[in-house]
């Protein structure tokens, strides 16, 4: 996702709207840092500026903006073509100096820590 992405007037729109994934986002995430070597399992995450990994999956990023519970959201859609396409919206919020990553259900997100 760029800003030339963006439509005129996205901001008078939807004034929580980023025009890409703020960096301390970015990176390799799980459950727990055992979890990190090898780089495995269904609660694997890797966050990109345009997709987003989750398990095994792929998911290109349309839209990234402000949480107002102190977090960003993203919203995408899956990128492969072996399952039927489908969409997702995440909640993630950075905590305890950016080691680790609160993801998922605002209500009930799963931590993880950043992968190394």
């Amino acid at each position: 996702m760029t800003a030339s992405a963006v439509p005129a007037g996205a901001t008078d729109i939807d004034p929580y709207w980023l025009s890409e994934v703020p960096s301390e986002y970015l990176g390799r995430w799980n459950v727990n840092a055992k979890a990190c070597t090898p780089f495995d399992g269904r609660q694997r995450l890797v966050i990109e500026p345009n997709r987003l990994g989750v398990g095994g999956d792929l998911f290109r990023i349309s839209y990234v903006g402000w949480s107002q519970e102190g977090g960003i959201v993203i919203s995408s859609e899956y990128a492969g073509t072996a399952k039927p396409s489908w969409k997702r919206t995440d909640f993630f919020r950075i905590e305890k100096g950016g080691q680790v990553l609160l993801a998922g259900a605002i209500t009930r997100p799963t931590r993880r820590v950043r992968c190394r």
